[in-house]
């Protein structure tokens, strides 16, 4: 079954980031089947979250950008901003500092 926005969490707060990144990407998975653009876009966000923990930037990036453009098209500001948040991090951590202030 789907993964709830707290179980998707706990693997960040309990730094289990590979574990979390293959529950997540059955979530994902069955979020793209039913066509729930929300939890998908919530679900990448996490991804790119964990991705971000064991410094895999490239990939957050990426994932991040999946996220945003289905953040662009749903009506959740809150979510976006805390992925905004999570790209600037992602730049960060690139020391790419000019863009983590875009």
């Amino acid at each position: 079954p789907p993964m709830t926005k707290d179980s998707l969490n706990k693997f960040l707060k309990n730094k289990e980031y590979a574990k979390g990144i293959e529950n997540i990407e059955k979530s994902i998975l069955t979020f793209k089947e039913l066509g729930f653009g929300d939890w998908l876009a919530y679900a990448l966000k996490v991804k790119g979250q964990l991705y971000v923990e064991i410094n895999k930037y490239e990939e957050a990036l990426d994932i991040f950008m999946q996220s945003l453009s289905l953040y662009e098209k749903i009506e959740d500001k809150r979510e976006k901003t805390s992925l905004l948040n999570g790209i600037a991090k992602t730049y960060n951590g690139m020391q790419e500092y000019d863009l983590a202030k875009i």
